[in-house]
């Protein structure tokens, strides 16, 4: 590993003017905060660390100087995570977690002589001090000289595979992208195959809990680069797992690492991780244009210790441009109900945006109790699911909506145009097989609509106005209609639905006799011409079979009755080998995939038969709301006068404009 003296700056010689500094030095072990008190909001403290190790004890000393921000000498900003918070150390009247020490214990005999540490530097009892220090952050990464992320314990074999695919790229063996995902093929690229033990350290490297940080965000978009990482003794920069994590990324190889048997993420996806070191690029090409909205949803995967801090941690990083910033108050006195609900009222009314309403979820998933029900909790780290694609809205353009501070009260205007009336049990939700959901769901449909379900897989194999338009209306609700910001989806993605569907149905219906035989009869009358010349017919296995278990049962007398329904002959096919092979020729994992990708919710329809997507808690009854200068749109429970938000929602049919059509009908809806 490099000398990690040549990561701190460029200067070993510290000067400043020393009538701007006050020096605490303190030996006392009391509970009282050791660092005296800041003259005025332009001054911070730094800390000098002084740590030895007897034997199997630690020890470690601090000096705090108090110091104008603007006059501060060469510094470094740690950035970290605190880590657990059920076991703390007793510094000189400070509580720190064991992965802080640990930090400190590694870094203080590195060359800086001052850091800024925001456990250390920031009075956490000080409620006054402590909101004045975190708006300083920003500039607080901005003059140190270095910031220094520390991630634990050292992992010398992620590191290792790290800097190899790193190597790899800058030799341009690698490509982005484009790579033979076989162990075979990693492996003539220098890589270990997938198998290999190193690919586990990796996945859990990456899983650590700073990944999961929502100050990193500030952290690392602020600092001067390059940004030096510690893991134990080993030293290297930000770019480092930058680089190599975006490989693997836009390579899909995050994807398959995470389905692999040495999963350490226990329900964690691992995508947020990957996610959050692309979201600081695309957050430091974008820093000056910033809005808290786009920054509260872009984050909201990411933890905080104080759940108001999953608001506060952003601040910094939000435009002058944003009025909103200038109406929001930190007060860490404030109930985090409060707080919430005027951030969340505040953007809303500033910028006429009811984008935030999109992050209310399931209400049995949240943490925060006695929040009106439009507003978020955003305290839940779970990526939320969204029912609508973003050229579905129509950027800049204001709503209708009122509301005053310290109100549970939020006025939009629109129109209920619907009523749900269905809702399947089965809920889409992660862990869930989402193949056993999807037939399920449409099961469901079919009996609700009183339709036969063989008939309506069979109609998929047309095209135009001949496809039932139920079954149409299903597979494209199943992926909210649109692919990768494409809408209406495709049409290849109805072959991939009604392959996947077909194979299910094929697969339950196994132990079914008379319907195989039904079957087997309907192949058999499709190829009659075939077998009447007593052509030597090449079937795969299941084609063969069927047909032979017809003809069979045919010779001994079974009373076989020929289906309503045929195979279309579109779907018998030769395949590479010169067999004939039946059934929808798409991409099933194509359809999962893009299922997959909307998350978790529960299918509906409603009364005018309209079907759709919604949050996990929707019931029968539900009202389905139109809300005039959106494109989106609402579930909302209750009565004419009030009622409460359920969430956002896909409705086939009430997704655009002009499926909608004009209306003036609009009233005035109440949300608490």
């Amino acid at each position: 590993m490099s000398n990690p003296s040549v990561f701190w700056g460029q200067s070993n010689v510290l000067s400043f003017d020393a009538s701007t500094m006050d020096t605490t030095i303190v030996g006392h072990q009391g509970d009282e905060y050791p660092g005296t008190a800041l003259p005025d909001n332009n001054h911070i403290r730094l800390v000098e660390v002084c740590a030895q190790r007897l034997g199997s004890t630690r020890t470690v000393g601090l000096k705090f100087h108090s110091v104008r921000l603007e006059t501060a000498p060469e510094f470094v900003a740690l950035s970290y995570t605190w880590g657990a918070s059920s076991h703390s150390n007793l510094i000189q009247g400070i509580h720190i977690t064991d992965n802080l020490l640990s930090a400190l214990m590694n870094l203080a005999e590195a060359e800086p002589k001052f850091w800024w540490v925001d456990a250390l530097c920031i009075n956490q009892s000080d409620l006054d001090e402590k909101p004045e220090q975190v708006k300083m952050m920003r500039q607080i990464y901005e003059k140190a000289n270095q910031v220094c992320v520390w991630l634990g314990d050292p992992d010398t074999v992620s590191i290792e595979l790290l800097q190899k695919i790193c190597g790899r790229l800058e030799t341009q063996v690698l490509t982005t992208p484009g790579i033979d995902y076989s162990d075979a093929g990693l492996e003539r690229l220098g890589l270990p195959g997938f198998r290999d033990p190193a690919w586990g350290s990796l996945m859990r490297f990456l899983a650590r809990p700073y990944f999961r940080r929502v100050w990193v965000l500030q952290e690392l978009v602020m600092a001067r680069k390059p940004v030096l990482v510690a893991c134990g003794r080993l030293r290297f920069t930000w770019y480092l797992i930058t680089v190599a994590t975006n490989w693997l990324r836009e390579n899909h190889l995050t994807s398959i690492l995470a389905s692999q048997s040495y999963q350490p993420l226990q329900g964690w996806r691992f995508a947020p991780s990957a996610d959050l070191i692309n979201l600081t690029l695309t957050l430091e090409d974008r820093r000056d244009s910033l809005f808290l909205e786009y920054l509260i949803g872009a984050s909201r995967y990411l933890e905080s210790t104080d759940p108001r801090d999953k608001i506060i941690a952003l601040i910094g990083l939000v435009s002058q441009q944003d009025q909103s910033i200038t109406k929001i108050n930190i007060d860490y006195r404030q109930p985090v109900v409060d707080f919430y609900r005027e951030v969340t009222g505040t953007i809303i009314t500033t910028h006429r945006s009811l984008k935030l309403l999109s992050l209310v979820t399931d209400t049995s998933s949240s943490k925060i109790e006695g929040l009106p029900s439009w507003v978020p909790d955003y305290s839940i780290e779970k990526d939320r699911p969204s029912y609508r694609y973003a050229h579905f809205s129509t950027p800049g353009k204001p709503v209708d909506v009122q509301w005053y501070p310290g109100s549970n009260a939020l006025h939009i205007w629109g129109q209920v145009a619907d009523e749900v009336q269905f809702v399947a049990d089965e809920p889409a939700s992660y862990g869930n097989d989402t193949k056993m959901v999807l037939l399920s769901w449409f099961k469901a449909a079919a009996r609700f609509k009183s339709a036969d379900e063989w008939a309506w897989i069979l109609s998929l194999a047309n095209s135009g106005s001949a496809v039932d338009r139920d079954a149409e209306q299903f597979w494209r609700t199943m992926i909210l209609d649109g692919i990768e910001g494409q809408s209406p989806a495709p049409h290849e993605y109805r072959e991939h639905f009604a392959s996947l569907v077909f194979h299910s149905f094929l697969e339950e219906k196994a132990g079914d006799t008379d319907w195989l035989i039904g079957l087997g009869t309907s192949l058999g009358w499709v190829l009659r011409e075939e077998l009447l010349e007593n052509r030597d017919l090449e079937c795969d296995d299941t084609l063969g079979v069927l047909i032979q278990f017809a003809v069979q049962a045919y010779r001994e007398g079974h009373q076989i009755k020929l289906p309503d329904w045929t195979i279309p002959r579109n779907w018998i096919t030769l395949n590479e080998e010169s067999k004939h092979t039946f059934g929808p020729t798409g991409d099933e994992t194509a359809f999962l995939v893009q299922m997959n990708s909307w998350g978790s919710g529960r299918f509906f329809i409603t009364k005018a038969g309209r079907m759709g997507k919604g949050p996990l808690h929707l019931q029968p009854g539900d009202q389905v709301a139109i809300v005039n200068g959106t494109e989106q749109v609402f579930l909302l429970q209750g009565n004419a006068e009030n009622f409460r938000l359920v969430g956002e929602c896909y409705v086939h049919g009430l997704m655009r404009s002009e499926e909608k059509g004009e209306t003036t009908s609009y009233q005035k809806i109440t949300l608490i």
